[in-house]
């Protein structure tokens, strides 16, 4: 090995480190929601179609993606040979464009000409761009709610999977596309969490509930859709694609993992905060973003239910430590602060990663901030959902 190698390993290990822990926390979240997958589901109650495996599957597919790439990423770093034939492959192009959608919103350039071709291509494939005599009969969205006693409550859109594989001509995927997409994926972080010795991490094992949400999907169309949040077209695709994330990373922790199973086990915390700040930091920019280049109307109504709530965007308690621990899914720009943290086990070494990259100094204090990045979520949510304006309760 030469002398430059042996100085990548160094500089990379601390990245290195964190990946191994985080792909063996990855492969555990897939083994239980394929148990979800493959589990029994209840009757459907409102909705037109059973709608759960659907919705986590493709939240579960983004946060996968990005993780895997990441990882092949740093650790082409440290071997460059041995990575160059995994990342010249078809699925890696795939797999890059998917994890560049991470972002909802372009820092550069006009994010409404990709939302108006993705409206378009579905309007036009549900022929409604030019009414007819059976235009009643057809719509061209699909729309994800939880049912909860008597109500339906909005968690996302299948615009979202088209905004994640837009660039990958995804409006020619079948069934089957998908299907091997998830594989792909999958398979490969199954294939490396294989090469990890988990038992130094002591991890809780992580359950889920005994009884899951009721997702169900409902045909919409997208012209109702927009006419009802009073936004442009464009304004309310994006805000669409932020309750998808918002809603799967709650829905995650309230609804799907059993909390007994991980709220006393640091790494766990750890593991699940930074996959929710993920879900947090981009629909925090998403809205900026919106409230700066967006229409005069839009700014308009935007601002003005965010007074009405007191959601005060520019002043969020969270926002400094969730963008920090956001920013470690990349590997190679990680840090590890060796003067205020002395460990004698990995649980502490990982444990002490976290800490060092969110500028926090005890567990406590980044639980504390991870509660604050939670409830700021939830209360996203419940105005996104006010905006758009589809909620709905049951007389029966």
């Amino acid at each position: 090995m030469s002398k430059h190698e042996k100085t990548s390993i160094l500089d990379y290990s601390i990245g290195l480190d964190l990946l191994r822990f985080e792909n063996v926390c990855y492969y555990e979240l897939i083994k239980r929601f394929v148990d979800i997958f493959n589990s029994e589901k209840g009757p459907l109650i409102y909705g037109i179609e059973e709608g759960l495996d659907a919705y986590f599957s493709s939240g579960l597919q983004l946060d996968t993606a990005v993780f895997l790439y990441e990882a092949v990423k740093h650790m082409g770093c440290i071997a460059p040979k041995e990575t160059e034939a995994f990342m010249s492959t078809s699925e890696f192009k795939i797999l890059e464009t998917v994890r560049n959608n991470i972002h909802t919103f372009f820092k550069k350039g006009n994010y409404a000409s990709k939302a108006g071709k993705i409206i378009d291509n579905a309007l036009e494939e549900y022929k409604l761009k030019e009414p007819d005599y059976l235009f009643a009969l057809r719509n061209d969205i699909s729309l994800a709610f939880e049912i909860t006693d008597h109500t339906r409550q909005l968690v996302g859109c299948d615009y979202f999977i088209k905004h994640c594989l837009f660039e990958c001509d995804s409006q020619k995927w079948c069934e089957e596309d998908y299907r091997n997409f998830g594989k792909y994926v999958s398979s490969n972080i199954k294939r490396l969490a294989e090469t990890v010795d988990e038992t130094s991490y002591q991890l809780q094992s992580l359950l889920t509930k005994e009884k899951q949400p009721q997702i169900e999907l409902f045909d919409y169309k997208s012209y109702d859709l927009f006419y009802g949040s009073k936004l442009s077209n464009a304004t309310a695709f994006r805000l669409m694609l932020m309750i998808f994330q918002i809603s799967y990373g709650i829905l995650l922790v309230e609804k799907i993992l059993s909390s007994e199973s991980y709220i006393n086990d640091d790494l766990w915390v750890c593991f699940i905060s930074k996959l929710l700040s993920v879900k947090y930091d981009e629909s925090i920019d998403n809205l900026l973003s919106l409230l700066q280049y967006s229409s005069t109307e839009d700014k308009t109504v935007l601002s003005s239910i965010l007074s009405e709530t007191d959601f005060d965007v520019h002043n969020l308690q969270a926002r400094d430590f969730a963008r920090d621990l956001r920013n470690t899914i990349h590997y190679q720009e990680l840090q590890y602060d060796s003067t205020h943290f002395i460990c004698k086990t990995t649980r502490e070494y990982i444990m002490a990663i976290y800490l060092s990259n969110t500028k926090v100094q005890t567990m406590q204090d980044f639980r504390d901030k991870a509660q604050l990045m939670f409830n700021e979520m939830k209360e996203l949510q419940i105005i996104l959902r006010k905006i758009m304006n589809v909620d709905k309760t049951y007389s029966f």
